[in-house]
């Protein structure tokens, strides 16, 4: 995967491709990630976000949805009017 060429043999007949590629990869923890797999990664660490920074953000990806989408029949359908009239209200 270093040089980017991937190989396929079938019935004596191998066939190779270049390739640009990119790997990426998520986890809650490193704890259980064996070593020799890890150290291919670049490790970043999130700190978690507080409730108010995820009060925002949900509130600001809600409303460009609502406006782009026309989203709050669905909302209604799907949470029901208290929360919808409440997170318009937010608004």
């Amino acid at each position: 995967m270093e040089t980017g060429i991937i190989s396929e043999t079938k019935i004596n007949k191998t066939r190779q491709m270049e390739l640009i590629s990119w790997v990426f990869a998520s986890a809650n923890s490193c704890e259980k990630v064996i070593q020799p797999l890890l150290s291919r990664f670049v490790v970043l660490e999130i700190p978690e976000y507080t409730f108010d920074e995820f009060t925002d953000i949900a509130i600001s990806r809600l409303s460009k949805e609502i406006l782009m989408n026309g989203m709050p029949e669905l909302l209604l359908k799907r949470f029901g009017t208290k929360l919808v009239q409440g997170t318009l209200e937010m608004l």
